[in-house]
């Protein structure tokens, strides 16, 4: 859920307006007309946030915000509520209307992991915007996992055993210690003014820190001393209670710890309902140097509301903001289960207009209204850095940050492991596990390690500069533990169209580690997962970039020169769309190198790199993704994995004359199979087809290219129907374990898959 925040109320005489223009060239600007605000020291900011909190609290007008759960494009479509899936939704129902506030989550929030957003928040403060963070973690105490009574068990929302574990002297308090740490550690390196929101909706009993006052308190002036204590000074913070509960002031931290008095507010009404009125300036007496915020305002969509909305706002002064919860199907919202608060193309005209028209007035301070010293065209460009108007990316852009040199492919004079350390490389392509889709990377599997014996050396294959670094612990959108070693991955651009990936070293060379921040080297030595570290490391052709031992190396080559035609919808692929550039590498690598790794690789017919892209318009044949689960980044609260939505009938990656039916969600686990009888060919089959059906078998040839000789190779594993629709959707189903004698047609449980 989302908070509606408060902003607060002081009195501004004339020597303080002076004090404003010399701390901000815009106070002059929005003061105008604003209520008037004293300004009160604020030691815990620094003076960029504190600039900032300045603007909010003499904002002449409302400014415009967004929260992180923004509807999907269909009804009940499941949707991963990430900052590009949000804004490109927001841009394709408002157009260049964009919102001067967007807020990020930081907490797990019932996910295994978080997903902190760190580059898309940088760019967009660098736009102008006024990055805002919600924290919503789950139970300290209790595994996650299942569910009870609709609440994820060991989430956000249970209960279980209160505040007291996480507070000084609690069984939990080391733990959530170094959880607040390491997130201060993040924000003050995030560098940029922000507005934190932790701990919301704290008068509630939705959470495991609702309802426990005293406790509360002490809970928010502990992270609020830790915070300082980490020499975090660009936060601005947002106490938040729920405005549909009582006692949201037996909460109030106290004003040296508080800068934004917010609330959450959900209503059904046609108008902004009296009891939040005064609600609001109950909360507002709290502090009245405080401007007030909906921190998450959700009303129902009617026209009315929208239409007299500036109106119902100026009631309440010191009111600077709010942050629209979009969303279908709230539960407060029991007259239109299925609309919720959302305004989308399938309302009503009227209902557009009123919405379209409160955007454009003036007293709504949009990103381009608020950042006005952003030039507009900065403004309108895509809000993924480097996504272009086609929805594809510029590399470039988006990993080197705009300060790639140079175009075109490079030679490869070195390998990426030794020669000599390379036992094998199987091909891109493989489907495997949660590689449902065939893969976008080859692996170089390294010799067996004697005992005592140093993990293998990683090279660079050309010169260039390592632009990426991400660092794993655990599979991300899995339920996986943490493992005993460390995962790296590496990005190396060799010019501005053309980059390669590695992906499980075991270490970092300490001429590559040296080169980073105090921070981010204590970071990866924690074993602290975080967001990958942009970064400009030059390197040359040959040099140790790091280690690899005991599995293998993932390596692969992106040309964005190039473009895979075999994939029919690139917007799918989110921000993973470097699958439509990948190269084979055996294209790049000099004479004899080339020679002896092809020796080296398991794949025997041309390509020898593999394939990746097998998509033809109207046929079978390719990758689909279940309706609604998000393409191929998936639903990455789904801790089963982000695959689950996942489907491809595609060839084997050594053996292209065999078939393979790759399953995301076979019976709640993924699964990879090969067709009784080889046939029908998904290549050829269609819409006319109707629909088919394939009998699963065990594969007899292993991902290294061993025979697999299984006593039940013909045994049928399952069934699987499908159907090829128009518009590249098909109808799909499985059933594991049946044969097909006892499978006659889709059931209930079919689902849609599309491309």
């Amino acid at each position: 859920m989302n908070l509606i925040l408060f902003v607060k109320h002081c009195g501004l005489a004339l020597w303080c307006l002076l004090l404003l223009a010399a701390l901000s060239p815009h106070a002059t600007e929005t003061a105008a007309g604003a209520d008037s605000i004293s300004l009160t020291p604020r030691p815990h900011m620094d003076a960029a946030t504190l600039r900032i909190y300045n603007r909010i609290r003499t904002a002449d007008g409302l400014l415009l915000g967004l929260g992180e759960l923004f509807a999907p494009p269909a009804p009940r479509q499941r949707w991963e509520p990430l900052y590009a899936n949000s804004m490109q939704r927001w841009r394709q129902l408002n157009g260049d209307t964009l919102p001067a506030c967007y807020e990020f989550e930081m907490g797990e929030a019932n996910r295994p992991k978080p997903i902190r957003e760190w580059d898309e928040a940088k760019r967009y403060a660098d736009l102008g915007g006024i990055v805002w963070l919600q924290l919503s973690l789950n139970n300290f105490t209790v595994p996650l996992g299942g569910r009870r009574e609709r609440m994820v068990v060991g989430g956000m929302n249970d209960r279980s055993n209160g505040l007291d574990p996480v507070l000084p002297g609690g069984s939990a308090h080391e733990k959530f210690t170094a959880c607040i740490r390491q997130l201060a550690r993040e924000i003050r390196e995030f560098g940029r003014p922000c507005v934190l929101r932790p701990f919301h909706e704290m008068n509630g009993r939705w959470f495991w820190w609702g309802a426990q006052p005293d406790k509360y308190k002490t809970l928010w002036r502990f992270v609020f001393d830790l915070f300082k204590h980490e020499g975090v000074r660009n936060v601005i913070w947002c106490w938040a209670p729920s405005a549909n509960t009582p006692r949201g002031p037996d909460h109030y931290p106290g004003d040296d710890m508080v800068d934004i008095i917010g609330t959450s507010q959900y209503f059904d009404d046609a108008a902004l309902p009296k009891d939040v009125v005064v609600g609001l300036l109950e909360l507002a007496k709290l502090g009245p140097d405080k401007p007030l915020w909906l921190a998450e305002l959700g009303p129902l969509a009617r026209v009315d509301f929208w239409r007299n909305a500036h109106a119902d706002f100026g009631k309440i002064p010191r009111l600077r903001g709010f942050n629209l919860w979009l969303a279908r199907g709230w539960h407060a919202w029991g007259s239109q289960p299925d609309r919720g608060s959302l305004i989308d193309e399938t309302s009503p005209r009227e209902l557009t207009e009123a919405f379209a028209a409160f955007l454009k007035d003036k007293r709504t301070l949009d990103l381009g209204r608020w950042a006005g010293n952003v030039p507009r065209a900065a403004v309108n460009t895509p809000f993924s850095q480097g996504q272009r108007a086609d929805g594809l990316f510029d590399f470039a852009m988006m990993w080197s940050r705009g300060q790639a040199v140079g175009k075109g492919p490079v030679r490869f004079s070195h390998s990426p492991m030794r020669v000599e350390d390379i036992e094998r490389i199987v091909p891109y392509g493989l489907m495997v596990g949660g590689h449902v889709c065939p893969i976008d990377h080859g692996y170089f599997f390294p010799k067996q390690l004697q005992p005592g014996q140093p993990h293998f050396d990683v090279l660079a294959p050309a010169d260039g500069f390592i632009v990426m670094i991400g660092h794993r612990t655990q599979l991300t959108g899995s339920t996986e533990r943490a493992r005993e070693y460390d995962d790296y991955a590496l990005t190396i651009e060799h010019s501005g169209t053309f980059y390669t990936q590695y992906d499980l070293l075991t270490r970092l060379a300490p001429a590559v580690l040296e080169q980073l921040d105090a921070a981010v080297r204590e970071r990866f030595a924690r074993k602290q997962m975080g967001p990958p570290v942009h970064t400009r490391i030059a390197v040359k052709a040959g040099q140790v970039i790091g280690k690899v031992g005991g599995r293998s190396l993932d390596f692969g080559v992106v040309n964005t020169g190039t473009r895979l035609r075999g994939f029919l919808t690139p917007s799918l692929y989110g921000h993973y769309a470097w699958r439509l550039h990948i190269a084979d590498p055996f294209d790049f690598f000099d004479e004899p190198l080339k020679t002896k790794l092809l020796a080296l690789n398991v794949r025997k017919v041309a390509p020898f790199g593999g394939r990746i892209d097998y998509d033809l318009d109207g046929r079978l044949i390719g990758n689909w993704f279940r309706e609604g689960s998000g393409g191929y980044p998936g639903d990455r609260r789904d801790p089963r994995g982000y695959w689950m939505g996942h489907l491809a009938f595609a060839p084997h990656h050594l053996d292209p004359t065999k078939i393979v039916v790759s399953i995301g969600d076979f019976g709640g686990r993924t699964a990879q199979y090969w067709v009784k009888g080889n046939a029908p060919d998904p290549a050829k089959v269609s819409e006319a087809d109707g629909v088919v059906k394939y009998e699963l078998i065990w594969g007899q040839l292993g991902s290294n290219g061993q025979r697999q000789l299984r006593h039940d190779a013909d045994q049928v594993q399952g069934v699987v129907l499908a159907q090829v629709l128009p518009n590249r959707r098909i109808k799909f189903e499985c059933f594991p374990g049946q044969a097909g004698t006892q499978v006659s047609g889709f059931t209930a449980a079919a689902r849609i898959y599309e491309r």
